[in-house]
């Protein structure tokens, strides 16, 4: 069955906008009578029959469904990758479930994204939620300096990922998440930190370390931003459950 975003979901009979209609009718080759998903991106869930193909088409609804947003609730905020290897970082973020991701300007950043290249990162994190069945589409945050982050995270478990300042003697204790089950609730916001390829200033550690981030190790290697953030994700995300409500 196919997948289709609709912005709202309300009402017995949906419009999808032009360029879904478009990408439906003319990519998927879907007509009157096809049965299709829909989702809002919201934990809205509907499945229903195309009843007509014009430039805006139009599903009458046979099920809903909603549900809870995955928990545990984690976030990435990291450094922007060169490239396509921000497309990457973006894609598979999305497909392991994590809510937001926020580009994330140190004093070692080198890529500042711009409006243009936002709307791609909204673009592609929305086709990877309409593959993988996600029901919560990940959002794409505004850039934000390091020090600005700090100040205003609010979540309830904050890690920097980060080299062990001491060799690290099992590399199972280096896996080991700083805040997991069954320590916390899984209802709790994980934010995650991933730095430049260049690395965390001195100044930037400290800071962090002053307003109550953790230091996780999660490797014995250096990794690239993309490996380093999609790594993270997989292992909090490792136990996550998208339920019904």
């Amino acid at each position: 069955m196919h997948r289709l975003y609709a912005e709202t979901l309300d009402g017995e009979q949906v419009r999808l906008a032009r360029d879904e209609a478009d990408h439906a009718r003319k990519s998927l080759r879907l007509g009157a009578g096809d049965v299709v998903e829909l989702f809002d991106g919201c934990g809205g869930l509907a499945r229903g029959t195309v009843v007509s193909t014009g430039p805006e088409m139009v599903v009458q609804v046979i099920e809903w469904l909603s549900t809870r947003p995955l928990q545990p609730v984690v976030e990435i905020a990291s450094a922007v990758p060169k490239g396509n290897r921000a497309d990457t970082l973006v894609e598979k973020l999305a497909e392991l479930g994590v809510a937001c991701w926020r580009p994330l300007m140190t004093e070692r950043s080198v890529v500042d994204p711009r409006p243009g290249k936002l709307e791609r990162f909204e673009r592609i994190a929305l086709a990877a939620a309409k593959q993988c069945g996600r029901a919560h589409r990940m959002w794409i945050e505004p850039p934000m300096a390091l020090d600005k982050l700090i100040a205003q995270a609010d979540h309830e478990h904050k890690a920097i990922a980060d080299l062990a300042p001491s060799p690290v003697q099992n590399l199972h204790e280096a896996n080991e998440p700083p805040f997991s089950p069954p320590t916390i609730k899984e209802e709790s916001r994980r934010l995650v930190l991933i730095g430049p390829e260049g690395g965390w200033t001195d100044a930037e550690r400290a800071q962090c370390e002053r307003t109550g981030y953790v230091t996780w190790r999660f490797g014995p290697h250096v990794m690239r931003i993309e490996t380093a953030a999609i790594a993270a994700a997989a292992i909090l995300l490792q136990h996550a459950t998208e339920q019904p409500t």
